[in-house]
């Protein structure tokens, strides 16, 4: 990791236009976040998170991406997603004093702003509106992403549970009776 300090504000600031989450920020309340804010670029391979570790920071990808993984009951990492430019990560730090869920890593080169949890509520405490924005538009994506993890549940729950699954003698059992059969 290299901490950026000769990249063009102005750039940045048109890369965090882009992010859904500060799109509806005016240029001065983007300006106001990322002054508050540190850039940092990693290369192909270095990891940003590790899963099981704290961190504080919630980061915007202003440019590359990157991989998250977490590691399967033999230990074995598995790749869940990639995320591009444009993409947050790490919104659960700026709430919970939990440890990460999953790694991440760079895919490719790829610069990032993070932003620290003391410094977002200080964000807030300025820019109340547009913290208020902010949060909302976050909120917004964790439930989406939760509402999606649930149909994800469902759906394997149901593709799990097969009519053939069902030992012979069981299904015999709960058809007695002259009873309909049941229909799975």
């Amino acid at each position: 990791m290299e901490k950026e300090s000769n990249i063009n504000d102005e750039v940045i600031l048109q890369q965090l236009s882009k992010v859904f989450v500060l799109n509806t920020l005016t240029v001065n309340e983007r300006k106001a976040l990322f002054s508050l804010s540190e850039i940092v670029k990693y290369q192909p391979g270095e990891v940003i998170v590790n899963e099981g570790e704290e961190s504080h920071y919630l980061f915007v990808i202003l440019s590359g991406t990157l991989n998250v993984k977490i590691k399967n009951d033999k230990k074995a990492e598995v790749l869940i997603a990639s995320i591009d430019e444009g993409e947050i990560f790490g919104e659960a730090g700026l709430f919970l004093n939990m440890k990460r869920s999953a790694k991440v890593d760079a895919k490719t080169d790829t610069t990032l702003m993070r932003i620290e949890r003391k410094k977002f509520i200080q964000f807030i405490e300025k820019h109340h509106r547009a913290g208020m924005k902010t949060l909302l538009v976050i909120i917004y994506r964790l439930l989406h992403r939760l509402r999606e993890s649930n149909e994800e549940m469902v759906l394997e729950k149901k593709s799990n549970f097969k009519r053939e699954n069902i030992d012979i003698d069981f299904l015999q059992f709960l058809n007695s009776d002259d009873e309909p059969p049941l229909v799975f």
